[in-house]
Parts: C-alpha cells; structure tokens; sequence
C-alpha cells in the first residue's frame, strides 16, 4: 500500500515554511512599519511572526525522531509530544510577550 503522504515531501513543505517564514514576516514588518513610520518595531514585529514557521521545522524533527524511537501507538509517546509543544509554545509565548513589551517601551519613548 502506497502512502498518500510520504515524509520527504512534508520535509520539504516545511523546509520551505522554515526558511520563507521569518524572510517574509521581515519583508511585511518592514513595509508595515515604513507605513507607520516605525520602521524597527516593524521589523521586530515581521521577525515575531515568521518565527515560528522555523520553531515547526525544529518541532517536525524532533516529533519524528520521538515516534521513531519509542513507538507511535503508545501514550508515553503523546504524553512527551504534549509536553513538548505545551513547553515550546509557553517558551514562545513568555518571549513574543517580552520582546513586544519592549518594543512598545522603545516606541513611548
């Protein structure tokens, strides 16, 4: 039986989300922030949110390399994957906060 789906192409998508990502999430923060006349918070916003794109590519390795060692079809293996993307989009979120707290302080100023 032939999968519809074979991990070569999703490496490849994601290869290309990972490294588009956070280039075009510059590219738009930039032209944003030309409009608005803040063109460094721009970019710093552009680079939050094509960020994650590259965080996915890391996820994919490590979700496959995880299921490869231990086994699709246990639960100890969605526990770690759980545990995994919860600690990550924490870590994610604690920082997006941040940085764009500081931003907002630079712009005040």
């Amino acid at each position: 039986m032939k999968e519809l789906v074979c991990r070569g192409i999703v490496e490849q998508g994601f290869i290309i989300l990972g490294t588009t990502g956070p280039v075009l999430g510059i590219i738009a923060g930039t032209i944003l922030g030309i409009r608005s006349r803040r063109i460094v918070s721009g970019i710093l916003e552009g680079l939050l949110i094509g960020i994650p794109s590259t965080q996915i590519y890391g996820l994919w390795h490590v979700y496959n390399a995880v299921t490869d060692a231990i086994g699709i079809d246990l639960v100890i293996n969605l526990m770690l994957q759980l545990l995994m993307f919860a600690l990550v989009g924490a870590v994610t979120g604690v920082i997006t906060i941040r940085v764009l707290a500081q931003i907002e302080k630079l712009q005040a100023e």
